[in-house]
């Protein structure tokens, strides 16, 4: 490029090998990308865990079932006295 006094210009400052890859960019993105693992992750564990553990008991509501919800069973006994 010339200017107006004919003097050629400095040669331009060499660019990045990828101009469109931001190192800082880059890494940010890594961190985010964990972040939202870790976020998917918890979910399934704090929604699944309970799920899995009490699957005896979702069994017995859905199949209208008594005997299989695994609770304390409470017994009483009639016509007898305490005395």
């Amino acid at each position: 490029m010339l200017r107006y006094d004919s003097t050629p210009s400095p040669s331009p400052s060499p660019s990045p090998p990828n101009p469109h890859c931001d190192p800082n960019q880059a890494v940010w993105n890594l961190w985010v990308a964990l972040a939202f693992m870790w976020g998917w992750a918890a979910a399934l564990m704090i929604i699944g865990l309970p799920i899995y553990e009490n699957r005896n008991t979702f069994a017995a509501v859905l199949t209208c079932n008594t005997s299989a919800g695994g609770g304390a069973k409470k017994t009483t006994e009639v016509g007898k006295s305490s005395a």
